[in-house]
Order: structure tokens, then sequence, then C-alpha cells
């Protein structure tokens, strides 16, 4: 099997099928194994359907929902599904699985159609931007398999993200001095500057800071905001008009002693 294609598979494949019996998948599968590209592809698509499935969850449609489709549906779709017979699929090629991804989108934009509009208050925008840096930082930090910078001096790595024009701390809070530096990352989320600090302790942890002005977040956040995405325990805070996400593969209890 070719490795593209074996990208392609993977990016399909979701981790809580009941069973794998396509040789094909089990191949893919294998290849990821001894392929760190392969293998990170697999973890990022992994973490954002958990984060996803999270976000789908909290989505509640208004129980006449249904019907109001059904009112409006062709007369002959019930007979026709009732003329329907299972069929076994090979999910990660069959056309009708995306088309059912899809209709699930659908559904859901007819349930916000429905929904009572509110308007949040400037508190409640805060706390979802706020949720939305810190759910992409968990995401990203699986994905970093490569520094822009390498050094074991912290001051020296805060020195270098301010020479690329990239937000750095001005000090670090609590117990994380007594972590060793790894390097750093730069990127940019949602349009705004992002440093990224790795530092070694008995985990890797992922120190993310942001301009709370460019992220439009006006509530101050002093003490953490603990988070669980996926695999992936994120705490924030801000101070000094910046926004701070540390993040951990791990639990809420491996972040809360440093901070």
């Amino acid at each position: 099997m070719e490795k593209n294609e074996a990208r392609q598979i993977l990016q399909a494949y979701r981790s809580d099928l009941s069973a794998i019996d396509d040789p094909n998948v089990r191949e893919a599968l294998r290849l990821a194994e001894d392929d760190p590209q392969l293998q990170a592809l697999l973890k990022e698509e992994q973490a954002f359907d958990r984060a996803f499935a999270e976000k789908l969850q909290q989505i509640e449609p208004p129980a006449s929902l249904m019907e109001r489709i059904l009112e409006n549906a062709p007369l002959e779709t019930n007979s026709m599904v009732e003329q329907q017979k299972p069929a076994k699929l090979i999910w990660w090629k069959n056309p009708a699985v995306w088309s059912a991804a899809a209709c699930l989108l659908a559904l859901i934009a007819l349930a916000a159609v429905f929904m009572p509009i509110r308007s949040p208050s400037a508190n409640q925008a805060d706390l979802v931007l706020m949720n939305n840096f810190a759910r992409a930082a968990a995401l990203h930090s699986p994905t970093i398999h490569q520094m822009d910078f390498q050094h074991n001096n912290i001051s020296e790595i805060g020195a270098y993200l301010a020479k690329n024009n990239s937000p750095h701390p001005r000090d670090l809070p609590g117990n994380m001095d007594q972590l060793l530096g790894m390097g750093c990352v730069t990127y940019t989320w949602e349009n705004n500057p992002v440093g990224v600090i790795c530092l070694q302790g008995k985990k890797v942890y992922n120190l993310y800071v942001a301009n709370q002005d460019g992220l439009a977040i006006e509530r101050d956040q002093p003490s953490p905001s603990y988070k669980q995405f996926g695999n992936y325990s994120t705490a924030l805070w801000t101070k000094g008009n910046l926004v701070y996400v540390l993040t951990v593969e791990g639990k809420q209890e491996d972040l809360s002693p440093l901070l």
C-alpha cells in the first residue's frame, strides 16, 4: 500500500468503530505504527474527532425538529425507507457514509435556524473565545514535531520570540520555573501571532502565549481555568494583556502543581 492511500484511509478512520474487518484499514494502521508522519496524522485526526464529538454533544435540537422536517419531505420517502434492506458497507470508501455526515451537519444547521436566537453577553462571548483558544492549543500540541528554535534556557527562548515579534511570557507563574526549556514554535491562530514555549519536566508541556487584545478577549482570568480536550488537559489564564494556555498530554493533576 502506498503512503498516500494509507493517508486517505487514516483520515477517514474512526477509532470508535466496533470492528475493523477490512484488510486495507488494517494495513494502513500497521503502516502508521512504523511511519512517524502517518502516526502524527492519525493522532491529529483522532484529536479533532474527539473535539468535534464534544461539540456535537452540546447541541440540543428542539423536540419538534424531526416532525418539521418530515412534514416537508416527499410522500414517497417513508415507503423508500421501508423497502431498504441492511447491507454491509465498507465505511471508509463508501460515499453514503460521507453523505450521512453531511446530512448530520445539515440537521445541526436546521436546528440552529429553529432555535431561538439569544444574544450572548460580553462575558459569555469572552468565555467562548477563551475555550476556543484552549481547544486550539490542545489540538495543536500533538502536531509539534520540530521547533523553530531550540535552547534549554527559557530566557533565550523568550528573547527569540520577542525578536520574531511573537508574544512571549514576561515571567513564569508558580512552579513552572522548575521546568527545563526545550525550544519554541511560532504560528498564527485566527490571524493572531502565537508563541509556544516547549518545556520539559516529568512530561512535555507547551505554553501558548497570545495577545489578549488580538483575540478580542476583554475579560481577565487571573486564576487558571482547566479544560480537558481529548487526551490533553489545558490551563488558561490572563496576565498583563497576555493570554496563556498550558497544555499537557494528561489530566488536570499534571498541570495544577505547576500553577
